[in-house]
């Protein structure tokens, strides 16, 4: 009869121990290889030479609105090196201004600073698709918080670029950003 009772537990404990396994595997970090999209390149470079226009939006992890902003860009490539001026405007009234240097470091990859970029920002080109992985600090309700952003971008057509970046701190969404970028 103790033989029975065991059995059940022995079931459960497995069972949970698998669950919490696909919940570690599930909580990782998408991989750009993993993506099976059209055979269109993404080419960082050459979308963000000369102007670009772009339109955005964040929203906070419980969905609610916090704010739009249009930027206009201006992207310069000097050797092997993008020098990309962003020009942002609020929908507050506000404005920033902002200058990425990315250096390209392989066929496909990417590192790139900004003013308030902790460290590098590192990106991967996949087809049509790029994703960047860095560390920041901006200002939340008057704070300067460190967060990670986990950025991806897809290149649907020759003038389009279409963003998602999430924003985390300790594994945690804060935000999500969404950016239309056109040629």
């Amino acid at each position: 009869m103790e033989n029975n009772i065991m059995l059940p537990k022995v079931k459960i404990s497995k069972l949970l121990i698998f669950l919490f396994l696909m919940f570690l595997l599930g909580c990782s970090n998408s991989k750009v290889e993993n993506l099976n999209l059209n055979n269109q390149p993404f080419d960082l470079f050459q979308y963000f030479q000369g102007k670009t226009k772009a339109w955005g939006t964040v929203v906070d992890r419980f969905g609610n609105f916090q704010k739009s902003f249009s930027v206009e860009m201006i992207g310069t490539l000097e050797k092997d090196k993008l020098i990309l001026n962003e020009y942002f405007v609020y929908d507050t009234g506000e404005s920033e201004n902002r200058e990425w240097i990315i250096e390209r470091i392989g066929p496909l990859a990417y590192r790139g600073v900004s003013e308030n970029i902790i460290g590098f920002a590192e990106g991967k080109e996949f087809k049509n698709t790029m994703n960047f992985i860095y560390k920041s600090n901006i200002q939340i309700a008057g704070r300067n918080i460190k967060v990670e952003f986990d950025d991806w971008f897809l290149r649907p057509d020759v003038d389009t670029v279409i963003n998602r970046a999430e924003i985390t701190k300790f594994g945690i969404k804060l935000a999500e950003v969404s950016i239309f970028f056109r040629k």
